[in-house]
């Protein structure tokens, strides 16, 4: 299983900057369709930003970064329709590159709190538990709030199947 990163490092000969132009389409395409869109595996630098915010003018983007570009990172985008529809929006890190939240409230609707996550495989299962209750516990807690929850959990079972997307077929392998 080959996993494609967004941005990663920044591409040098015509067939890199050829396949970053049409990973950033991809990505402007999916935001143009939709209100939320959660990304893991982004890599890149907080400069990538601005580079999507510029191509997706309509949207709001919010995204961490781990500190080495080479590794995680997620990104959230907000149509700027959605967001509208709240008086208030604030973004937090729960874990730099792999966990983020952006709360939409006010306006006389429910909080609506969006989770962007990336577990590591590697992870004990005490960490990825308590990875899991750290965005919990951040969640908005009022009412009937709703909490959105979107990214690879990485919380396989023996024989589990995973499904390539790109390729459209399952594998049972480890």
């Amino acid at each position: 299983w080959n996993c494609a990163t967004l941005f990663g490092a920044a591409p040098r000969t015509h067939e890199q900057r050829r396949r970053h132009a049409a990973k950033v389409d991809r990505v402007v395409a999916l935001a143009g369709r939709h209100d939320v869109v959660v990304l893991q595996e982004v890599h890149g630098n907080r400069e990538d930003i601005g580079e999507l915010s510029s191509r997706i003018t309509r949207h709001s983007v919010f995204g961490s970064f781990c500190r080495d570009s080479g590794s995680g990172g997620v990104l959230i985008i907000i149509s700027e329709e959605l967001r509208g529809r709240f008086t208030s929006c604030r973004s937090e890190e729960v874990e730099k590159g792999r966990a983020l939240l952006v709360t939409l409230e006010g306006g006389g609707l429910h909080p609506l709190a969006i989770c962007c996550l990336h577990v590591v495989p590697e992870w004990g299962i005490n960490y990825k538990r308590n990875f899991l209750d750290r965005v919990s516990g951040r969640s908005p807690k009022v009412g009937d709030a709703c909490l959105v929850l979107g990214g690879d959990l990485n919380f396989p079972a023996v024989g589990e199947g995973r499904l390539n997307v790109f390729a459209g077929r399952a594998s049972l392998s480890d």
